[in-house]
Order: C-alpha cells, then structure tokens, then sequence
C-alpha cells in the first residue's frame, strides 16, 4: 500500500525504492507501517508504535 501511494504522488520516481524496501523490511520485523505525511515542500516519514488495536 506505501508504494502504491509513493508511486500515485510521484515520489517513487523522485526517492527511488528506497522508503518501500525500508517500511516491507520494519513490518517483517515486527513494526507498524510508515506513516508518511507530504505536502508540496517535502515528505516527512514518521513512523509510530501502536499502543492499542483497533478493530475496523
């Protein structure tokens, strides 16, 4: 889903695959996905520990 998004906003081609390789390689090991917030003037990734689940 990251890449899917990376690519839809264009930033696959601008960073490379670098951001999906590391966000595949935290959630095998055991991480919550990135979360990635960008607005025209940059991309800030930030990644957060979940306390609780939610069920959806």
């Amino acid at each position: 889903m990251l890449s899917q998004f990376l690519s839809y906003a264009g930033i696959v081609e601008m960073m490379g695959q670098g951001i999906p390789k590391v966000d595949e390689w935290l959630q095998e090991n055991g991480n919550p996905p990135l979360d990635i917030k960008a607005d025209e003037h940059e991309v800030i990734v930030t990644m957060y520990k979940k306390i609780r689940c939610h069920k959806y």
